[in-house]
């Protein structure tokens, strides 16, 4: 039991690592879109809509000028007009 929470700490150690990593170094990503504000680890998978999405991705695309991204667990979705 103990093997599996010490490699869930190597893991997590290394994402961090690898993130803080990435942040400071110039040009290394590219911004992102406008979108819905997100959670950590699981982004808007709590505000993806059930019923009537294209209502809501319309209401965003008005709100996000066309365009917008939607970080959901580790993927992120580009939303497009």
């Amino acid at each position: 039991m103990t093997s599996v929470f010490v490699a869930l700490g190597i893991i997590l150690i290394t994402n961090w690592v690898y993130d803080a990593l990435i942040r400071i170094s110039p040009g290394a990503r590219l911004p992102y879109p406008p979108g819905p504000k997100a959670m950590p680890f699981i982004g808007n998978a709590l505000d993806l809509p059930t019923q009537d999405a294209a209502h809501v991705f319309a209401e965003w695309s008005k709100k996000f000028k066309s365009k917008f991204l939607i970080p959901c667990t580790v993927q992120k979705h580009l939303m497009l007009e």
